[in-house]
């Protein structure tokens, strides 16, 4: 499959050697290790929900206190992204809201 017609790519290159060496530009996007804290970078986030589910969601006794987890998992995914992209998350997991309005 050509996605530009006449320009071969790794799918299409039938080339062993122009294969290899395009496969050899591109593995490195693929391993990770562009990123040496990466696991503990996203480890911290992890922490992070906990922490706001057990401090502000756990429901005590009687009283009861829902949680949207769809907006959760949304501030989690943004402040892991931030977090490896720039160094620091945006914060969303603790302020508990969207911060961009």
């Amino acid at each position: 499959m050509k996605f530009e017609p006449g320009r071969d790519n790794l799918f299409s290159m039938r080339d062993e050697v122009g294969h290899m060496k395009l496969t050899a530009k591109m593995t490195a996007g693929y391993l990770g290790k562009e990123n040496e804290s990466m696991e503990d970078t996203v480890d911290e986030q992890v922490a992070a929900i906990m922490n706001l589910i057990d401090t502000k969601y756990v429901s005590p006794g009687t009283k009861y206190r829902p949680m949207d987890f769809v907006l959760e998992a949304q501030y989690f995914t943004l402040d892991v992204i931030s977090a490896l992209a720039f160094g620091k998350p945006f914060g969303y997991l603790t302020q508990d809201m969207y911060l961009y309005d």
